[in-house]
């Protein structure tokens, strides 16, 4: 037999093993902080004709934003699927803090026979975008998730606050920022009193980039729009509902296209879920 015959011969019962998984595209520190799996399915396939034994599979990153973690695998039988169920995978969100522009990140997963010379009987690779801190993913990337850059805790919001109590004064209204205390009528005037403090700041409009309602922006937050004069029509809405929510009233975060603004409710209701899609709307 020649090396040719030889070669077609090994590769024909090297085992028929493939690897899925399913990852978010995009990660950043919210995400981590707020708990949100990276990792969404993963199974091992096995086409082959053999029921392949005692597996190890094992998942790393480039750079190394997760921890190295291995799955001890008994068997996966011929034409089956083993679905892995534990997928937490420790990442380091120390690392994800660090980043200032985003970064691309190569995910491997490597499945080997088991022991310490173990065969690679399988590969994949993908990639995953590692966002700074400041930057939101987009409606395309768990749109929920821009509620993580509402900050009413900032100082800024706190000097808004402080202005929309000094506007209610001079107009004869009662100054405490009280909520929904006494209705519906109150909740307007604060939330008219928080518009006129956010108008006497005298900030300048900054064009967000095309389409950054599907793909992200990084976000000015609060303190950096009072420092810099300058926002976005999204930083502005992120700022009318930190002050918002800091004033005691229900915030909303609306999206169209090309554009983002800023609502309340009048009474003390809220959506049943974080993220509602108005198919009616134009």
């Amino acid at each position: 037999m020649n090396d040719t015959e030889q070669t077609g011969e090994s590769a024909s019962k090297k085992p028929l093993l493939a690897i899925a998984a399913a990852l978010g595209a995009k990660l950043n520190l919210a995400d981590f902080q707020n708990a949100v799996p990276m990792l969404r399915e993963l199974s091992i396939n096995n086409d082959s004709a053999d029921d392949e034994k005692e597996l190890d599979l094992s998942i790393e990153s480039t750079p190394a934003f997760l921890k190295t973690k291995q799955w001890h695998i008994d068997a996966v039988n011929a034409g089956q699927c083993c679905h892995i169920t534990d997928l937490d995978v420790q990442l380091d969100g120390a690392l994800l803090s660090r980043l200032t522009e985003a970064e691309t990140a190569t995910v491997s997963f490597v499945l080997r026979c088991r022991g310490e010379a173990g065969d690679e009987l399988a590969r994949l690779e993908q990639t995953v975008e590692l966002l700074p801190r400041n930057q939101w993913g987009g409606l395309s990337h768990l749109p929920d998730m821009v509620a993580a850059f509402v900050q009413p805790n900032e100082p800024a919001v706190e000097r808004v606050l402080k202005q929309t109590a000094e506007v209610l004064r001079k107009n004869s209204k009662n100054p405490a920022l009280d909520g929904y205390k006494d209705g519906a009528k109150r909740a307007w005037e604060l939330t008219s009193g928080i518009w006129s403090a956010v108008a006497a700041m005298g900030l300048d409009y900054a064009l967000p980039p095309a389409s950054f309602e599907h793909v992200g922006q990084k976000v000015r937050g609060p303190d950096q729009i009072a420092e810099s004069g300058l926002a976005t029509c999204l930083d502005l809405a992120l700022l009318f509902c930190s002050a918002i929510e800091q004033a005691g009233l229900n915030p909303l975060l609306v999206f169209t296209k090309g554009h983002a603004f800023a609502g309340v409710w009048l009474k003390n209701e809220e959506f049943s879920t974080s993220v509602v899609d108005d198919i009616t709307a134009l």
